[in-house]
C-alpha cells in the first residue's frame, strides 16, 4: 500500500503535500525512509508491504484484514479523521 500524487503532479509536490504527515505515517507503520519508493522510478512514496503470499487462500483473511487497517490508517493521518 502506498501514496500517490494526480496524474502529472510531480514527485516534489507529493512530498510537499505529505512532508506535514512525514512524522505520523513513520510512527504508526515504521517507514524508515520516507522518500523511498516500493520500485526504482516509480510514483509510489511512504509505503509499506505485508509478506504473505497472496496464492494461499488461507492467508486471504489476513490480507484483507492488513488491507483494511492499513487503509483506516493512512486514511486517520491523512485526514485528520477517524474512520467509521
Amino acid at each position: 500500500m502506498y501514496v500517490v500524487g494526480p496524474r502529472g503532479e510531480s514527485n516534489d509536490e507529493v512530498f510537499r503535500r505529505l512532508e506535514p504527515y512525514e512524522s505520523c505515517l513513520r510512527e504508526e507503520f515504521g517507514i524508515e525512509d520516507f522518500r523511498a519508493t516500493l520500485d526504482a522510478g516509480s510514483n509510489h512514496f511512504a509505503g509499506i508491504e505485508l509478506r504473505e503470499d497472496p496464492k494461499n487462500r488461507e492467508n486471504w483473511a489476513n490480507i484483507a484484514d492488513w488491507f483494511h487497517e492499513s487503509l483506516v490508517a493512512y486514511r486517520r493521518i491523512l485526514t485528520g479523521t477517524a474512520d467509521q
